[in-house]
C-alpha cells in the first residue's frame, strides 16, 4: 500500500513538473516573439526616419522671398549765403562772435524730416574765416555753423560741384570737405585726391543703396589747377558715363545732382534737356538740377525722374521767382521680386521770407501753404500782410509751374 502511494506521488510530481516546464517554455517563447517584434518595429521606424531624411535632402528648401523695401528722399535747390544773411546770423556766445543759422531752417525742418534721406546743393564754400574772411556774392564763403544748422534741420547730403566750388581756390575745396566731415554731412562733386574722387558717395538706407554723383558746367572762369581735375567734377560725358557704369551694378538707384542751365530762366534750355536724356540713357534714375535760381519744370524720361531746377532753397535774392523754392519728395521702391520704381513723387512749395530782428535783416525758409494758414490763424508774429500776399503768390506760381498728374503738390497734412 505504501509503495503504491509513493508511486502515485512520483507520477503526480512528474506530471506537475511537465506542466510547469510547458508553461515556462511557453512564456519564454512569447517573450522571444515579443522581443523580435519590437526589434522589427524599431527597424521599421529607423528606416522610415532615414527615408524621410533622404527625401528632405533630395528636395531643396525654396529660398525665402525678400520683403519689399522703400525709401523716401527729399531734395532741395541752392543753399546760398549772401553777406546780408551772414550779418543777420551774427550773434555772441560766451563773449565770442558766432553765427546762428538755425532760425533760417527751423520752420521748414519738420517738412524735410518727413523723408528718410535729405539732400541739397551747397552753393558756397565753407573755408574758414582765416581764408580771406566770410563773404557773399561774388565769391562765397560761409561760416562753419551753417553746416551744423543744416545737419540739425535734417540734411544728410549736399552736392558740392557748382560754379562757386573754387571761390576760395584749392584750399577752399579742401577746407570745405574737412568741415563737411566734421558736421557729419555726406557730399559729392569735389575731392581732395583722385582716389577720393573715384570712390563716389554710396549710402544705404532702409536696405536700399544709393549712388550720389554731382557735376557742374564750370567754376566761373576760375581755373582748376593743372593735374588736379579731381578737385571739381565738371560736366563731361565720357567721365559721367564712366562714373555711372562703375556704380550702376553696385547700387539700387543712381542720383545725379547737376549744376546747369541759364540763370533766372524758368524753362530748361536745349543743353539741359540733352544732358538729362544722356544721363538717363546711362542708367541714372533721378536727375536733380540746380543753378538757374528759379524753379524749372519736372518731367519723366522713361521711368526716371528729372527736375531741371529746384530754384533757391535759401538765399537773400528777392523777387522774380528767386525767393520761391521747392522740396521734391520721391519714394524709391523695390518690390519682393526686385523690381525698382520711383513712386509717390510730389513737391512742397517754399518761400524765403525776409524779416527784421534786432535791427538786422534775417531770412527763413517757409512751407508756403503752412505759413498762409499760420498768418490766417495769427500764430506767427513775424508774418505781415506783405508776406501773406507773397506766400499766396509763391504757392500759386510754383503749383502752376510744376503740377502734373504724376507730380502733384503735397498737402501739408500728408
Amino acid at each position: 500500500m505504501f509503495m503504491k502511494a509513493i508511486k502515485s506521488l512520483i507520477i503526480f510530481a512528474c506530471i506537475a513538473m511537465t506542466g510547469i516546464m510547458l508553461y515556462l517554455g511557453n512564456q519564454i517563447w512569447n517573450q522571444n516573439v515579443q522581443q523580435k517584434e519590437q526589434e522589427r518595429s524599431l527597424v521599421r521606424i529607423e528606416n522610415n526616419i532615414k527615408d524621410q531624411l533622404s527625401s528632405n535632402a533630395e528636395q531643396p528648401v525654396p529660398p525665402k522671398k525678400p520683403q519689399p523695401k522703400s525709401l523716401t528722399i527729399a531734395a532741395v535747390g541752392d543753399i546760398m549765403v549772401h553777406m546780408e544773411q551772414i550779418q543777420g546770423a551774427q550773434t555772441t556766445v560766451d563773449g565770442q562772435k558766432a553765427y546762428d543759422f538755425n532760425p533760417a531752417l527751423a520752420q521748414i525742418s519738420p517738412f524735410l524730416k518727413k523723408a528718410d534721406f535729405i539732400m541739397g546743393n551747397l552753393e558756397t564754400t565753407i573755408a574758414g574765416v582765416e581764408n580771406r574772411g566770410y563773404s557773399g556774392y561774388p565769391e562765397f564763403n560761409a561760416p562753419e555753423s551753417l553746416l551744423f544748422a543744416l545737419k540739425k534741420a535734417g540734411f544728410d547730403y549736399v552736392s558740392t560741384a557748382n560754379n562757386h566750388s573754387l571761390d576760395r581756390r584749392e584750399k577752399g575745396v579742401i577746407k570745405t570737405i574737412e568741415n563737411l566731415e566734421k558736421a557729419g554731412l555726406l557730399f559729392s562733386g569735389t575731392a581732395r585726391s583722385q582716389e577720393e574722387r573715384d570712390l563716389h558717395a554710396i549710402v544705404e538706407r532702409n536696405g536700399i543703396k544709393l549712388a550720389l554723383l554731382s557735376y557742374t558746367y564750370g567754376t566761373n572762369g576760375i581755373p582748376i589747377p593743372t593735374g588736379k581735375d579731381y578737385l571739381v567734377n565738371l560736366i563731361d560725358k565720357e567721365k559721367m558715363k564712366s562714373d555711372i557704369t562703375s556704380v550702376r551694378d553696385a547700387v539700387d538707384f543712381v542720383i545725379v545732382s547737376i549744376h546747369f542751365g541759364h540763370e533766372y530762366h524758368r524753362k530748361p534750355n536745349a543743353q539741359q534737356i540733352e544732358i538729362s536724356n544722356f544721363l538717363v540713357e546711362q542708367g541714372v534714375d533721378v536727375v536733380l538740377g540746380s543753378h538757374p535760381h528759379v524753379i524749372q519744370p519736372a518731367t519723366w524720361i522713361d521711368n526716371s525722374f528729372v527736375i531741371y531746377s529746384m530754384g533757391n532753397f535759401v538765399s537773400a535774392q528777392r523777387g522774380d521767382y528767386k525767393d520761391n523754392g521747392v522740396v521734391v519728395y520721391l519714394n524709391l521702391h523695390i518690390d519682393e521680386d526686385g523690381n525698382r520704381a520711383i513712386t509717390n513723387a510730389k513737391f512742397l512749395p517754399t518761400y524765403v521770407s525776409k524779416y527784421t530782428h534786432q535791427g538786422k535783416s534775417n531770412y527763413r525758409v517757409l512751407a508756403a501753404e503752412k505759413s498762409i494758414q499760420d498768418f490766417e490763424d495769427k500764430v506767427d508774429p513775424l508774418l505781415r500782410e506783405f508776406d501773406y500776399q507773397k506766400l499766396k503768390q509763391a504757392y500759386k506760381d510754383t503749383t502752376e509751374h510744376l503740377q502734373q498728374e504724376s507730380f502733384p503738390v503735397m498737402q501739408i497734412s500728408q
